[in-house]
């Protein structure tokens, strides 16, 4: 549980407080106690012993929370890409802040990802898919496959290619927009272009952003299905 914790978003968090943190790890592993079956445990009779299982049980919870982590990167992807093709990436540039890059749409996006996740009772899911985990491999036999490192490669080409579709309709409709601008300027010599279009592209992608929304959130509740279809298919490399 403190290796799921340590990387998962949201209770990762920098916000959230360490003994929240110590306080949820400790909780959901009371919870899951009466769920597990110690009778791989009870074999172990050395300190050494335990520690090996202390590591394995951790980096398995850590492998856990990466897959979370890496498919919900789509997110933060896709609002990457949109804020470079709608003029939004000179935010990252000039942060006034000062606390490094600060990404508009892709923190909007992976914010509007994290509280359609809530709604949907998504932290309860991810709660019964780790009970299916103790059940499929309980404490003691679970063990690390490296064939798992293998599959959180997979699931990272499958993120970039659903981040890339998320954001495919304003790379598409800026594309157009420009191709637009374009003979606008052959037709119009002396219009300056680059006046023109970066509110341009800005306005087009407000637009695309309040047409776009509510198929996002639809878009997100697909993205956890597939987020827990990953995580049951990876209990085989921890048994």
């Amino acid at each position: 549980m403190s290796g799921l914790f340590a990387v998962v978003p949201i209770f990762s968090s920098r916000n959230v407080p360490m003994q929240a943190k110590v306080g949820m790890v400790f909780f959901t592993s009371y919870v899951m106690l009466p769920l597990i079956s110690l009778e791989y445990v009870s074999n172990f009779d050395s300190l050494l012993t335990y520690a090996y299982l202390l590591i394995v049980e951790f980096f398995i919870g850590v492998m856990f929370g990466l897959i979370m982590v890496i498919a919900l990167s789509c997110v933060f992807l896709a609002g990457a890409i949109i804020d470079r093709n709608i003029g939004f990436s000179m935010v990252s540039v000039i942060n006034p802040e000062g606390t490094g890059n600060l990404p508009v749409s892709a923190n909007l996006l992976y914010t509007m990802a994290l509280m359609v996740f809530f709604t949907v009772d998504g932290h309860h899911q991810l709660f019964r898919v780790l009970a299916e985990m103790y059940q499929f491999a309980p404490v003691g036999r679970g063990f690390f496959n490296i064939f798992g490192a293998l599959e959180l490669v997979e699931i990272m080409q499958e993120a970039f290619v659903l981040g890339f579709k998320l954001a495919s309709p304003f790379v598409i409709t800026i594309l157009i927009s420009n191709i637009l601008l374009g003979l606008l300027s052959k037709a119009m010599p002396g219009m300056n272009v680059f006046m023109l279009g970066m509110p341009f592209k800005i306005g087009v992608g407000l637009f695309l952003f309040i047409i776009l929304v509510p198929n996002y959130v639809a878009s997100y509740g697909e993205v956890f299905e597939w987020i827990w279809e990953l995580m049951t298919k990876f209990m085989i490399y921890i048994r």
